[in-house]
């Protein structure tokens, strides 16, 4: 409710087109991503609910092949495919994704093992604070370092060092090093904080500003679609095996899905026109 009234009080609204929306790329899209989520979802689900796996399955990739279709042939797309032949624009989107991947596995994990080494869960909540502590110190200071160095050196170096502290969690835990565990914490919040100011800074300098809302539902698409994979992966991976190597696993893997980021985000910022930006 508070952010609906700040929303009609702050937010100014924009001139309107003539349109007509695309309902059937709506559609589309809706049972390919839903279909998808469901089965990514289902894999750490009971018996009953991962056998509809294979039929969640079809329903997704039905959809966002029917989406593509779709989009090839309506007039005003939904999401306009040419968006993707811009190398800034698809390496933003993925670096989006690997890093919510990466962090919001994490996310998961850490309080299990903080629980297994026997802390309550209130001192769990305070330990993992830390890292939500340090995102929110270092977010101004990334918009400040991509303005000075470019979106892409803030996002390479942002998730670097997030790389480093989701593989020291991986240390830690395996070593069960809890000022260990604590310094990758605030790692990996400072390296999402330095990174993701410039990935939503460079998603929309991608697309003209008449496509900036359509630019940024896309990114923030694929941070949800990431973030869901991330937990998944990351949580099977553990897989309820309260050992330091199995916990040492997951925070390697998701320190790999981190290093995706760092490899993706050296696309950010290639192919940019003087329209765009």
């Amino acid at each position: 409710v508070m952010a609906l009234v700040l929303a009609m009080i702050v937010l100014r609204e924009t001139p309107r087109l003539r349109v007509r929306f695309d309902f059937a790329g709506a559609v589309a899209l809706m049972f390919g991503v839903g279909g998808l989520m469901y089965a990514l979802g289902s894999v750490r689900s009971p018996a009953s609910f991962a056998e509809w796996i294979p039929t969640s399955l079809v329903i997704g990739v039905g959809g966002i092949a029917a989406f593509v279709f779709i989009e090839k042939r309506v007039e005003v797309p939904l999401m306009p495919l040419d968006f993707f032949r811009s190398a800034n624009f698809s390496a933003t989107l993925a670096t989006n994704a690997f890093t919510s991947a990466a962090y919001m596995g994490a996310f998961v994990v850490a309080p299990i093992w903080l629980l297994e080494l026997g802390y309550s869960v209130t001192t769990a909540s305070y330990i993992v604070l830390l890292r939500t502590a340090s995102l929110t110190i270092f977010s101004p200071l990334g918009g400040r370092f991509g303005e000075a160095w470019g979106e892409r050196a803030a996002s390479i170096v942002g998730c670097a060092i997030m790389t480093i502290g989701l593989f020291g969690s991986a240390w830690a835990a395996w070593d069960e090093s809890l000022s260990g565990f604590v310094a990758a914490l605030v790692a990996q919040g400072a390296g999402h904080g330095l990174s993701q100011p410039s990935i939503t800074a460079a998603i929309a300098r991608s697309v003209t500003l008449h496509d900036l809302g359509i630019a940024g539902a896309a990114n923030r698409l694929m941070g949800q679609g990431g973030a869901a994979f991330g937990i998944t992966l990351l949580a099977l991976a553990y897989g309820g095996r309260n050992t330091p190597e199995a916990f040492a696993l997951a925070f390697a893997i998701g320190g790999l899905l981190s290093a995706l980021a760092v490899a993706t985000a050296f696309g950010i910022g290639i192919g940019i026109d003087s329209d765009s930006a």
